[in-house]
């Protein structure tokens, strides 16, 4: 889990929307959608009277100052609690909770902060905090340091500043107070008092917020005693555990076609984490099911009266219907259930039934044959949840353009005049590294030249009906590559699909250093393995294609794994080299293999340690015509379902289910 960070969540109030942005206080982000901040900045930002007692409808316009992408957001006004003194002296706290527009798209490493609550008045005693607001003279912002004296008589906390620097001033209001042991928010700044002498600050602490939005007890952790905050975060981690076993069990029940059961859990988990579009788009598809299945079982009923009539077709028709309570309907399924009900509502006759399911079965039918559920796969395809294995076997069943690895050795054998080699790829580059006439930077030239070939007339790229399938999708895709060309990439450049290509550092045993390349940035950007969840990548829209064997392209930095000793170090770091984020996908989603046939003792490694990050029982899926008896007990062994297709028309009854 990501340290907290209070740049991440610090926004400041504007004006109005325009430039140059002229702050008048602060607020931070405490979920997904909501901020917190002091009426009294509201009512200032908006001209309004100081005893305004109703919630103002206007627009709130803010940004977040310390992070790249500064755009201006707006949001309105959600839980209101101005300032009115009460016949006892006390005070209604000084909170306003906004609320960002629907549309509204956060910045890039915008996230909430932890808040915690002190119930005992001697907490607040001597604590250090911190805390960053925008005076007049500074819009820009500026950090101060203080000390928490304890509470007042109105519940407030004194605050006193660091000796040497100015006090807090107007422009920090609605700024988080930072508490640097605890490392999270316990309060907020709200106002000053400017003596003649000295001035002194005061912060409305945590537990008023949930008094005024009892929603936030949900992101606030309740401190009695002094204790570490890493006891919150564990009770968050268990609580994320609690759901990640949720969605597990969800997707069990829908595999095994319990899908009341199924839609049950995920509503459960759409009430925990209701900014989850997985929970929604689940749910639709899970009610779609259960809409269908109703529909077959009423077929099932009303055709019992009918069996007379249809003789022998209709025990064949009832079998076939059962099955489509299991497996889904497909587009052949779906035009018998349309003549099952024309003869239901009597627009057809039972001869006419009995004629076409005899038609029907009849035609050869490869949805039948190789029993794949096109239907499910491109539905998952839509919602960008299965990830995408493809294999160096992938391209030449596309393209005559591209060499099959047989022809790669042959050419990288023949380069380096060794005619009477017979081994395999990790071999042959192998001898290639150690030779001295050659070596790895000429290892990667001559490759480059054999998996992307170029000609004397303009290059252009290959048309590959499955990479172009997928550049069309509209849903952001995870795709793991073990191929060494850039097909995929120029496949979805040219349809502007947005992408980023992930590889590792050319040390394995360096297993901090990723590397970027994004398709609307010109320059290459690193992160750690660790820092690469933050960047939310498929959730900006950004397609990952993740060279798991590096990229060859001439350069030494690229990670390439192609020798022996390659696989092996790659083997032997594998926990720490595949990222989180891509273990995570692996781990929620289903998984499709393409191209990746399991004849080579490397292309085996390769795959053992994708399966290796899935440790629940969907089995993956792959496309595999010609296996042979190794394969198929290899494949049956590792619990992936092969379907003996070949692959153009498996493209193409794809293509037809998603059109």
């Amino acid at each position: 889990m990501p340290k907290p960070n209070l740049n991440n969540a610090i926004v400041r109030i504007l004006i109005e929307d325009s430039e140059p942005r002229q702050p008048l206080g602060a607020g931070f982000l405490v979920s997904s959608r909501h901020i917190l901040t002091c009426a009294h900045v509201i009512i200032d930002v908006l001209d309004l009277p100081e005893n305004t007692r109703e919630a103002p409808e206007g627009l709130i316009y803010l940004d977040f100052p310390l992070l790249d992408d500064k755009q201006t957001l707006s949001a309105t006004v959600y839980k209101w609690s101005p300032v009115k003194e009460s016949a006892k002296g006390e005070f209604e706290e000084d909170i306003c909770v906004l609320e960002l527009s629907p549309e509204t798209v956060l910045p890039n490493k915008a996230q909430p902060i932890p808040i915690i609550v002190l119930e005992q008045e001697a907490l607040f005693n001597d604590r250090a905090v911190r805390m960053f607001g925008f005076p007049e003279d500074k819009e820009n912002g500026d950090w101060l340091n203080g000390t928490l004296q304890g509470t007042i008589g109105n519940g407030r906390v004194q605050l006193e500043s660091e000796v040497g620097r100015r006090g807090v001033a107007p422009g920090f209001s609605g700024t988080a107070i930072w508490d640097k042991e605890e490392n999270a928010v316990i309060g907020m700044m709200v106002s000053i008092y400017a003596g003649e002498v000295d001035t002194s600050a005061y912060m409305i602490p945590a537990y008023k917020f949930i008094e005024v939005s009892p929603e936030l007890k949900q992101v606030c952790t309740i401190i009695k005693k002094r204790t570490l905050l890493i006891d919150g975060v564990r009770q968050l981690e268990t609580k994320m555990e609690e759901i990640t076993k949720e969605i597990d069990e969800a997707q069990l029940l829908e595999r095994n076609h319990a899908y009341p059961q199924a839609l049950q859990r995920w509503k459960n988990i759409q009430s925990l984490l209701p900014d989850d579009i997985r929970a929604s788009e689940a749910i639709q598809a899970l009610e779609e099911k259960i809409a269908l299945q109703k529909r077959v079982i009423d077929f099932q009923t009303r055709l019992t009266k009918h069996f007379k009539a249809l003789g022998a077709t209709y025990l064949q028709i009832d079998v076939r219907l059962r099955r489509m309570k299991k497996e889904g309907v497909d587009d052949e399924a779906e035009t018998l259930l349309n003549f099952i009900e024309e003869f239901l509502n009597q627009d057809i006759s039972a001869d006419d039934l009995t004629e076409f399911w005899s038609i029907l079965n009849s035609q050869p039918s490869n949805t039948r044959v190789d029993a794949l559920n096109y239907q499910t796969l491109a539905e998952r395809l839509r919602r960008g949840n299965i990830v995408i294995f493809l294999g160096s076997d992938l391209l030449p069943s596309f393209c005559d353009q591209t060499l099959s690895n047989t022809e790669i050795v042959k050419g990288l054998a023949d380069f380096v005049k060794y005619p009477s080699f017979n081994g395999d790829f990790p071999e042959i580059c192998e001898y290639f590294d150690m030779e001295p006439n050659f070596g790895r930077q000429s290892l990667s030239d001559k490759l480059q030249t054999l998996v992307e070939p170029k000609t004397l007339v303009e290059p252009k790229t290959p048309s590959i009906a499955l990479y172009q399938l997928f550049a069309l999708l509209e849903k952001p895709l995870l795709l793991i590559s073990a191929t060494y060309d850039t097909y995929l990439e120029q496949s979805f450049q040219a349809c502007n699909k947005k992408f980023v290509v992930l590889y590792h550092h050319s040390d394995k045993k360096n297993t901090e250093s990723l590397f970027l390349d994004y398709s609307d940035k010109t320059e290459t950007q690193q992160s750690s393995s660790e820092n690469l969840s933050e960047l939310l990548l498929l959730e900006q829209g950004y397609s990952v294609i993740y060279k798991i064997l590096g990229r060859v392209d001439g350069s030494s930095n690229q990670g390439l794994v192609i020798a022996e000793k390659d696989y092996f170090t790659f083997n032997q770091y594998q926990d720490k080299l595949i990222p989180s984020y891509i273990s995570e996908c692996l781990r929620t989603q289903g998984l499709l293999l393409l191209g990746h046939h399991p004849k080579s003792w490397d292309k085996r490694l390769i795959l053992k340690i994708i399966l290796n990050k899935r440790p629940y029982n969907e089995p993956a899926l792959t496309i595999f015509q010609q296996a042979d008896k190794f394969a198929s007990l290899y494949l049956k062994n590792k619990q992936i379902e092969n379907y003996p297709i070949d692959l153009k028309v498996f493209v193409e009854n794809l293509q037809a289910q998603l059109s």
